[in-house]
């Protein structure tokens, strides 16, 4: 459904599901699709949020809570972004390691996942890279898409 993507990571639905988010990390955009649940398709992308940090970093994994905002991991910036539907920041999750991968709702827990850091020099950094970390957000994520078909 998607072509010229070279690091695709993140995808997910609003809460409607009437718009499908997808990061291309190298891009440091999530855009945002118009999908037709009916059809199945996809169309009317644009850029939802472009990542522009000071410390630069990519766009990895995120999540969508029940609210309709993303949580969007950072990696190399030790960060995680709360951005609205309406595509603004709003709250950021700073962390003891560069490379931030992945976000995941368990109730109002949001649970991030780290890589190794191996090469920044940092000993802070290099001690808590690849751990997992929890923190209570005070929301829950929305509750899982079934795009499946029934009869199948």
């Amino acid at each position: 459904m998607l072509s010229g993507t070279e690091i695709p990571n993140g995808g997910s639905w609003s809460l409607d599901n009437k718009t499908f988010y997808f990061v291309n990390s190298p891009s440091r955009n999530i855009y945002a699709y118009d999908f037709d649940e009916e059809a199945g398709t996809l169309s009317n992308k644009r850029v939802f949020f472009k990542l522009d940090l000071p410390e630069g970093g990519d766009p990895d994994g995120h999540a969508i809570d029940a609210e309709g905002y993303i949580w969007q991991a950072v990696w190399g910036a030790s960060k995680v972004l709360r951005i609205s539907p309406a595509g603004e920041l709003v709250a950021t999750i700073e962390l003891p390691t560069r490379h931030i991968t992945c976000v995941r709702f368990v109730g109002e827990d949001l649970y991030i996942t780290s890589a190794a850091d191996t090469e920044s020099g940092d000993a802070v950094s290099e001690k808590y890279g690849g751990s997992i970390f929890k923190v209570n957000v005070g929301v829950k994520g929305r509750e899982v898409y079934n795009f499946g078909y029934e009869g199948r």
